[in-house]
């Protein structure tokens, strides 16, 4: 099984930790039979949530009923981009996708693929999927 080297900002990692401290001591005080979560689990599990969602998400944008129903699937990166100061083409630089494809991403004239979506995702520090994901 591969091995993935994460890096957080020490935010993230003190929420990821006092979140795994909250449930270990919720189970306990309610006495539940189960075993205690670790940052390792946590992690894992949400990574998961995040690939099925996107999943589904991405299912809905193809050419059928489901886009009428859903609408295509936008993303506000280019504003968060301009609420940090971060200029497209230092963006670039960070995520290594080719500036083409990024104005493409940015202006919502294309889908994001998973890898791009991860690597821009990962330069705002992971925001929440639904601050930078919508439907029109």
């Amino acid at each position: 099984m591969p091995e993935y080297k994460i890096c957080f900002s020490d935010d993230t990692a003190v929420k990821i930790k006092n979140y795994v401290d909250y449930y270990n001591l919720r189970i306990k005080l309610l006495n539940i039979k189960t075993e205690e979560v670790t940052e390792e689990n946590i992690i894992k599990g949400a990574l998961v949530k995040f690939l099925k969602d996107t999943e589904v998400s991405l299912q809905g944008t193809t050419l059928n009923k489901e886009v009428e129903e859903f609408g295509v699937l936008r993303n506000n990166f280019k504003s968060l981009s301009k609420e940090l100061g971060i200029k497209q083409i230092d963006l670039a630089k960070l995520t290594q996708i080719d500036t083409s494809t990024l104005n493409l991403i940015l202006n919502n004239k294309q889908q994001l693929s998973l890898e791009n979506f991860l690597k821009l995702w990962a330069v705002f520090d992971y925001p929440s999927i639904t601050e930078v994901l919508f439907r029109d």
